[in-house]
């Protein structure tokens, strides 16, 4: 079992079962020691799209579940999630907000970033890289702002 966190800082346990061998479902649930089903999303893993995405409780919604959950999906199958067939307005919503932020991280690569992109070559997420580069933009950002 993998934890996940919402923007509020809650954690949540999230278990996956294999269907077969190119569909797994993520289960969510409400702590980490099991509790009550919070969330449900079928992912097709040799697309690498999420077919269905489920937050049970309209309370729960709006938390950023669903976008950590993604998260922890996509560290688990070491490439970016895609956008399947979208049937809502909130999900078209949710995708363009990621492609968004996705097209806001390519741009601070710079030209090698979007040439690794363009080329199709894919690095799985590295958490460390990813913190040490937002320490030193913090850093540039405290530079900047005592001048």
């Amino acid at each position: 079992m993998v934890a996940i966190t919402d923007r509020f800082r809650v954690q949540y346990a999230v278990e996956r079962k294999r269907l077969s061998s190119s569909v797994a479902v993520y289960y969510v649930r409400s702590d980490i020691n099991g509790g009550d089903p919070v969330a449900r999303a079928v992912l097709h893993i040799d697309r690498a799209t999420v077919s269905e995405v489920l937050v049970y409780r309209p309370q729960d919604r709006r938390r950023g579940i669903a976008s950590a959950l993604y998260a922890a999906i996509e560290a688990e199958i070491g490439r970016p999630l895609r956008a399947g067939n979208i049937r809502t307005v909130a999900g078209r919503a949710f995708w363009r907000g990621r492609t968004t932020k996705a097209a806001a991280r390519v741009k601070r690569l710079g030209p090698m970033g979007r040439e690794k992109r363009r080329n199709g070559c894919q690095q799985p997420f590295q958490p460390e890289q990813f913190q040490r580069a937002t320490a030193a933009e913090e850093e540039t950002v405290r530079d900047a702002t005592r001048n």
